[in-house]
């Protein structure tokens, strides 16, 4: 998608979660745990599914993995 950080969290505060900049960079490195409705929101806010940010391997067909 080409987003930077802060326009990923501008997207979650739209969207009703308040993550800022530094949050989202810190999810980035794996440095911060991740919620489930959170997940739910970042998968939303990236066009895609939370099982597709959830596979290390990337391994599922896209069309299995969609759940939104």
């Amino acid at each position: 998608l080409g987003l930077t950080q802060e326009q990923l969290a501008a997207r979650l505060q739209v969207a009703g979660l308040a993550l800022e900049q530094k949050a989202v960079s810190r999810i980035e490195t794996g440095s911060r745990v991740v919620a489930d409705f959170e997940l739910m929101a970042l998968a939303a806010a990236l066009n895609t599914s939370p099982l597709a940010l959830l596979d290390e391997d990337k391994s599922w067909p896209i069309g299995e993995a969609s759940v939104l």
